[in-house]
Order: C-alpha cells, then structure tokens, then sequence
C-alpha cells in the first residue's frame, strides 16, 4: 500500500491528488501519472470504500474481481454511515442487484446521516425500511433524523425508541417522543437511565 512507497513517490502522490486539475488541458499527461501512481493491485474495493477513494473503486470495479454478498452489504452500511452519496451511487452501479436498501437507511438513521436517508427515500420510490431507523436513531439521540422519519416515512417506532433514549440519557429525544409518539416505554427505561447513570432522566416525563 501507500504506507510502503519511498517518500518522494509519497509527496508525487500528495501534490498530484491537491493539484491534478492543473493538468485538465493535457488530459494524456493526467492520466498517464495517475496510472503510474496507481496502488490498486494493493488494495482491494473494501478498502478502497473504508478510505473513500472512489478513484479506486472506479479501478478495482473495472476489473473482474467481484464481492460477495455479505461484503458488498458491508460496503453499502459502510458508505452510509460515512453519509457519502457518491459512494452509494457508485456501489449501486456496480451491483445493480443489490436490494436491500432499506437496511442502507436504518444504518444511515443510526448514524445521523440525514441526508442519505433522504436521498434513499427520494432514490427508491419503494423502499422498505423498517422501526429501526427511528428506534436507532433515537437511541443515538438523532432528534432531527427522529422527526424527519416521523414527518416523511410510514415505518414509526416501537417502544425501544424511548427505552434506549432514556438509557443514554437523551432528555430532548424523551421528551418529544412522549409528545408525538404513541409507543411510550417500558418500565425499564428508568432502570436503564439508573444503569447509565442519567439520574437527571427521572425528571422527564414517561408513560
């Protein structure tokens, strides 16, 4: 990888990512020196993704090397918990049979990357997602993410939204639950927020 190239090919390669569009008049000279520092046959599409580089992915796709399910759906959960789009856009491309989608926007929601939930909702007409989008993401404490889903998806929540919240000491997320939700909690939310230490919960007001 990278980390063994010699230090002048490591400062070839810095200069070359900051400054390539310098280049953009004599495209065969861009292509020619990303080509020579082309690390690819080091890495693998997994890798690629985790480091974001799409150059890479675009590389590694063209050859004939394919993934298997289970790590292309690592792939697809990794990119959306980046919240990177393009990514997603492109392992979409690349495996077109890819169809579990509604997994990709429950691990978005769980992560707080509200603008990948909205690009799947707005992407897949008939996406399938499920309660766990908001009972993550209210667990995480995503009040905004909690409020879009509530206002924009059919799937709601279960009672383990306000049980996790209350658990990590999510006092906002608690509260507006109670106000516009149905499901309430169990009688171990507070034995949850006693757990955690969120004495300051036991003010907050759950049915």
């Amino acid at each position: 990888m990278a980390s063994t190239w010699t230090p002048l090919l490591r400062s070839v390669d810095v200069v070359w990512r900051e400054k390539q569009q310098a280049l953009g008049h004599l495209p065969h000279v861009a292509a020619l020196i990303s080509v020579f520092l082309d690390s690819s046959e080091l890495w693998n599409i997994p890798q690629a993704l985790d480091y974001g580089y799409l150059h890479l992915l675009q590389r590694l796709g063209a050859t004939s090397r394919r993934l298997r399910p289970l790590s292309n759906r690592r792939c697809f959960l990794s990119a959306a918990q980046r919240g990177d789009i393009a990514m997603l856009q492109w392992l979409g491309a690349y495996d077109p049979n890819f169809n579990d989608y509604g997994a990709v926007l429950d691990h978005a929601a769980e992560h707080g990357q509200l603008h990948v939930v909205k690009w799947l909702d707005k992407t897949f007409q008939d996406l399938q997602a499920s309660t766990k989008a908001m009972d993550l993401a209210a667990a995480r404490g995503h009040l905004h993410v909690v409020q879009w889903l509530h206002e924009n998806r059919s799937e709601g929540c279960t009672h383990h939204a306000m049980d996790e919240a209350a658990a990590r000491g999510h006092v906002k997320v608690v509260q507006w639950l109670e106000a516009h939700r149905h499901e309430g909690c169990t009688k171990y939310a507070m034995n949850f927020a006693v757990w955690y230490r969120n004495t300051h919960m036991n003010g907050a007001a759950v049915s």
